[in-house]
């Protein structure tokens, strides 16, 4: 699957203006040279700047700050570790979703799922020894077999859970407990000091804290992204991160990453009253699509704020990024993982912009990420509103 990005001008629900006597961009522009459209990111530290109004920016996370999915990294680390806070007996309630009540019309498990559930029961039994004690036996075949259980489970997963209808809300969130559930029965420090650890780099004990962080960074995350979150923590804006991967996550990783500071809140996925059987049963709070655009809506009124732009997925962050589109009717860019080939000339191809009404795709530029770069794109001529 491929992921698009959106950076998507925001008229704020106060009343906001640009200063035009500062141009912030001046300090920073060879910061992002890259970038293609860059008179959008001109326009953005524009209106940075003036002294009597304040300013709020919405980011996903996963892949779109990190260069993949915050889960799937913490996941990796777990069972290079064999790190598991549960035994046997629990397979089923973890992996098996055996605490979901009936009542919640949309857990369907196929055969296929229940022979996985077992598989992972028997690998659980025949190395509960080395799961529990960490012996030097937990070899490198044994994570792989693992992780190799883990994956196909998680793709039966996705088929055995609908979430449409009625129980939408509810439905989507017992999907994202998916990786969560795995960290069952790990003390929080134990489960905090995990998710650290998951961003570790090797041979770089070393490093000094500065050159640790610098080295995390550029691994884990898009440089050019965290450059230009930098800067708008220096011009006093307010960054906030609103992703569906479960809140827990969020704290020890930015912390790993050294960019803690960078943001004033986060708003992520969470369990009802932050309790694990909540999580088995599939009761929480998840921060879906629809929620995202709730969410940025009480940011900017609770704040009394300016929203300046979002960045996101452009089909899981649809209605947040369809509301900024349409309160601002200015501009967007499109931030795409996988090039397109041959590169668009006047407009990127229909299916990075399938889930937007047409009227809306004739504001968006397109942007490709390549590594640790942004690679020069192409842009569309921008409609004034």
């Amino acid at each position: 699957m491929v992921f698009k990005y959106l950076l998507v001008g925001l008229i704020p629900l106060v009343s906001c203006t640009p200063n035009p006597k500062t141009r912030p961009r001046d300090n920073f522009k060879p910061l992002f040279r890259n970038y293609g459209a860059s008179h959008v990111i001109d326009s953005v530290l524009d209106n940075l700047g003036s002294d009597d109004q304040e300013y709020c920016l919405f980011f996903d996370f996963d892949k779109t700050i990190s260069k993949q999915y915050l889960t799937d990294i913490v996941r990796d680390k777990q069972i290079e570790k064999g790190l598991y806070g549960f035994g046997p007996d629990m397979v089923q309630d973890v992996f098996g979703f055996q605490n979901v009540p009936p009542s919640l019309d949309c857990f369907f498990p196929t055969v296929e799922f229940r022979e996985k559930v077992a598989e992972i029961y028997d690998f659980f039994v025949k190395h509960q020894p080395e799961l529990k004690f960490k012996p030097d036996t937990w070899s490198s075949e044994k994570q792989n077999e693992l992780r190799k259980l883990i994956d196909d489970w998680g793709e039966l997963v996705f088929k055995s859970i609908t979430y449409e209808g009625d129980a939408h809300e509810r439905c989507f969130y017992l999907l994202l407990t998916k990786d969560y559930r795995l960290l069952f029965g790990l003390k929080e420090n134990i489960r905090n000091k995990l998710i650290a650890d998951a961003f570790d780099v090797p041979g770089s004990s070393h490093l000094s804290p500065e050159h640790l962080i610098a080295k995390k960074q550029k691994q884990f995350a898009y440089p050019k992204m965290l450059e230009f979150i930098n800067v708008l923590r220096q011009k006093n804006a307010k960054s906030f991160i609103i992703t569906a991967t479960h809140y827990e996550y969020l704290d020890p990783t930015l912390k790993a990453l050294g960019i803690e500071d960078q943001f004033t809140g986060v708003r992520g996925s969470s369990a009802t009253g932050d309790l694990w059987e909540n999580v088995l049963a599939g009761n929480g709070y998840s921060m879906s699509a629809e929620r995202k655009a709730v969410a940025v809506t009480k940011i900017i009124n609770d704040e009394q704020c300016c929203g300046l732009f979002a960045v996101g997925d452009s089909k899981y962050d649809y209605e947040m990024l369809q509301v900024i589109i349409e309160v601002q009717e200015k501009y967007g860019l499109v931030i795409s993982h996988a090039p397109l080939q041959p590169p668009p000339k006047v407009m990127p191809e229909i299916k990075e912009l399938e889930y937007f009404p047409f009227k809306y795709r004739t504001r968006v530029a397109t942007q490709h990420v390549d590594g640790d770069d942004w690679v020069q794109g192409s842009l569309l001529p921008i409609s004034e509103a």
